[in-house]
């Protein structure tokens, strides 16, 4: 009985009633009975809950097989939910919160100190072009307080999550820092700034970080405020080759379409259980106004092959018995043609949670590491 299997709903379904009708049926019998009222109550609710999680689970694909519920393998899922297509915006933090480059630039290098340990910091980016303030956790590696790299700038991975998510799906689903400190210090990566800024302005609205029409610029957020913002804080690299894209499920497709739709600014990319074409659906609302031309643009399958740009590198992870990842990447793999690069690892089975995410991306690291110069 899979995971997935209607047969198991139908079974949880049929023990709810079952537990339930005996329940009643016997409530008034004197024979132990409040051990029994209580033991009926509590299975009949366990009961309930379970169909409810398994119903969920088969809408969502959060876990795809026994092995993945129970972390015997590693592996990724899908996007999904019903909201309103426009949500409410993000609060704008309070003056005392927000820190003007140098201001994080100075806090960076104390905390920093005299090396020997990485730094994770948060911070907000008040975008100017975008118009849009969020919050930013960025990573900064130790080998960047060393005396002897004060003039070395560092290759920059900007970061993105699915959705729903935030900035703990990378600094606490993903072990960010724990993951990176230990790949560099095992020399298995170079050091790198990681960043990951929050891209839901205006939640539960999935901003699928584009330039919505009418709406929220997110995109320009992602792509210029956030960059200039650890352009002027930190010793970044000054070249394309030095930047590269990352992101989990919803997060892959950010990585994607961000990097195609700015090849100046990017060079690889990492999609995770992500996708290739711009979605519409309950979560996002119709982001692109009704326009055709404006939905295609912000499709990698599409843009990665006009190349009327410099070529980029791609990494892509998918799971076969993902329907809403996997054909997605299957599309965009018989996309990319030379002189872009191609790695793929795609596994049978998985689910969509940060265990697999985690796991995947130890791989994508040490590739990241290979292509990012400065």
């Amino acid at each position: 009985m899979g995971l997935l299997s209607r047969s198991l709903l139908a079974v949880l379904a049929l023990l709810f009633v079952g537990f339930t009708a005996v329940t009643v049926i016997t409530w008034d019998r004197w024979r132990f009975k409040m051990p029994r009222r209580i033991i009926g109550l509590l299975l009949s609710q366990v009961l309930l809950v379970a169909f409810a999680a398994a119903w969920i689970n088969r809408q969502e694909y959060f876990f795809t097989s026994w092995s993945d519920l129970l972390g015997l393998s590693s592996t990724s899922g899908p996007p999904g939910g019903t909201v309103a297509s426009r949500g409410k915006p993000v609060p704008k933090p309070p003056n005392s919160q927000l820190s003007a480059p140098a201001t994080f630039s100075a806090k960076i290098a104390k905390l920093g100190g005299a090396g020997g340990h990485s730094v994770v910091e948060d911070t907000y980016v008040s975008g100017s072009k975008s118009g849009i303030t969020l919050p930013m956790t960025t990573y900064v590696p130790a080998a960047y307080f060393d005396k002897a790299n004060a003039n070395k700038r560092f290759p920059v991975v900007q970061l993105f999550s699915g959705y729903p998510g935030s900035l703990q799906t990378w600094t606490v689903g993903m072990q960010l820092q724990s993951t990176l400190d230990t790949l560099i210090n095992q020399h298995k990566m170079q050091p790198v700034i990681a960043e990951v800024a929050l891209q839901y302005p205006s939640p539960p609205r999935d901003s699928e970080c584009v330039n919505a029409a009418g709406g929220d610029q997110v995109d320009t957020f992602l792509t210029q405020d956030v960059p200039d913002y650890l352009k002027a804080a930190l010793r970044t690299a000054t070249d394309r080759t030095g930047w590269a894209t990352m992101g989990v499920s919803t997060g892959g497709f950010c990585a994607a379409n961000l990097a195609l739709r700015h090849p100046t600014e990017y060079a690889s990319v990492v999609s995770i259980g992500g996708y290739f074409d711009a979605l519409i659906d309950d979560t996002t609302g119709d982001l692109y106004g009704g326009s055709t031309e404006l939905r295609e643009a912000n499709s990698p399958t599409h843009t990665v092959q006009l190349h009327n740009r410099p070529p980029m590198s791609f990494y892509l992870f998918a799971i076969e018995d993902d329907p809403s990842s996997y054909p997605s990447t299957k599309n965009f793999i018989a996309a990319v043609k030379p002189p872009d690069g191609l790695a793929v690892v795609l596994q049978p089975t998985g689910g969509h949670n940060d265990g697999v995410w985690r796991s995947a991306s130890i791989r994508a690291w040490q590739w990241l590491g290979s292509q990012l110069k400065t």
